[in-house]
């Protein structure tokens, strides 16, 4: 009997409601390599908040804490009752969170779901958000991917009391305190922004949708250039280049026209999107101080420029965050990979996405796009060697050669 893998989709709403909610680029990626380097306490889940110690490398440990808006009485009752006559009651029961119940309208329009105007921090270092309560995020995201039922603790409703509450067979949602009568003042509407000094552009067209506008026809025979194209446009005095703004501009260009083409999801990881500018640098610019900068050392932003190169940001992604396989995708690729093994070999090992030939010092990773991602053992961690493939028996040869490859070359 197969075991249910529980959604990501909750740790991937906390995760974007926490990046927005931190507002800084820099302190995120700090955050994460402190967490990387697991300098972190054990994660504390509790009603309305999540606390750690973290102790970064040189540094004073910290008391970090992020804290949820729990919801009210009134919220409570009705989220209770709309999952008491839902469909879900029961993988709710099991410990499951499916990503349906993000939409209000399947938890009595209560907005259960993460959002940033819900997230603030707190921390010892009187700083927050800094890159102590990041790592605290990142890590709280990475619980949530496997316990996504502690995003219920965190809002006021830990699973116990729900599950107590959806056990009883006389529970309805009419028992719910009434709501207080509404004004019959007018209500002035105001944009659903969060009150931030700083917000992403894409999270801000995501939160307002509007229709593109219409793009007025050129009305000279020559085709309208981008501002910045203009030659006579003068460097800027400090800061980014004119090259690196235009490159940037591009890329921005890029993913919104794919997002209004056909709805592909932006990229939002911010390690990945980091790797995927640092490989626009020449190879020249690459410098250790360009992985000081990403709050990387610098073995492991060279680890992921490779894995970019092979795989572009799947890659990266493989290679930051394990993640569960689907239900049979390991055992499959055992016995493809087991025909091209001597059955006198250490047998294979598996856990989470990783099948591990120890004997070799090879890995197999499967991936957010559904291929199989082949590693290598280095000296601190795991290298990705070559580009993905479908079949695992495929990735497995492919390691097999950038292993032999790299010993030839030693040898030479």
């Amino acid at each position: 009997m197969s075991t249910a893998i529980p959604s990501t989709a909750w740790a991937d709403a906390f995760e974007d409601a926490h990046k927005q909610a931190t507002s800084s680029h820099t302190v995120l990626l700090q955050g994460y390599a402190v967490h990387l380097s697991g300098d972190l306490g054990p994660l504390e889940v509790e009603e309305g908040q999540a606390r750690a110690l973290v102790t970064p490398r040189h540094e004073e440990p910290c008391q970090a804490a992020i804290h949820v808006r729990a919801l009210s009485e009134a919220e409570e009752h009705t989220v209770t009752g709309a999952l008491a006559a839902s469909r879900h009651r029961n993988a709710v029961l099991g410990g499951q969170l499916p990503a349906t119940l993000l939409q209000p309208e399947a938890t009595g329009e209560v907005a259960l779901g993460p959002a940033p105007e819900q997230i603030s921090f707190t921390c010892a270092c009187r700083q927050a958000p800094c890159q102590h309560t990041a790592a605290l995020g990142h890590a709280l995201a990475q619980h949530l991917r496997t316990h996504p039922t502690a995003w219920f603790t965190l809002r006021g409703l830990p699973p116990s009391r729900l599950a107590a509450q959806l056990s009883r067979s006389d529970y309805s949602p009419t028992s719910a305190p009434a709501p207080a009568p509404a004004s019959t003042a007018p209500v002035k509407e105001t944009p659903a922004v969060p009150a931030r000094a700083y917000l992403n552009a894409h999270h801000a067209f995501q939160a307002q949708p509007a229709p593109a506008p219409s793009t007025p026809a050129a009305t000279g025979s020559e085709p309208v250039q981008p501002l910045l194209h203009d030659h006579r446009l003068a460097p800027p005095p400090q800061g980014t280049d004119l090259e690196q703004l235009r490159h940037l501009a591009a890329e921005g260009a890029r993913q919104a026209a794919a997002l209004l083409a056909d709805g592909t999801a932006l990229e939002s990881d911010p390690v990945a999107d980091a790797v995927r500018r640092t490989t626009a640098l020449a190879p020249g610019q690459r410098t250790d101080d360009t992985a000081y900068r990403l709050g990387l050392e610098p073995p492991v932003l060279r680890r992921l420029l490779s894995a970019y190169g092979h795989g572009g940001a799947p890659a990266v992604h493989t290679a930051l965050h394990p993640q569960p396989a689907p239900p049979g995708a390991l055992g499959a690729a055992v016995k493809a990979i087991a025909a091209l093994r001597p059955s006198s070999r250490t047998p294979l090992a598996t856990h989470g996405n990783q099948i591990t030939d120890t004997a070799l010092g090879i890995a197999l990773r499967y991936g957010p796009d559904a291929r199989w991602y082949p590693f290598g053992a280095s000296e601190q961690d795991w290298e990705c060697l070559a580009p993905p493939a479908d079949n695992p028996a495929t990735a497995y040869r492919a390691a097999l050669a950038a292993r032999r490859s790299r010993a030839r070359t030693s040898w030479a």
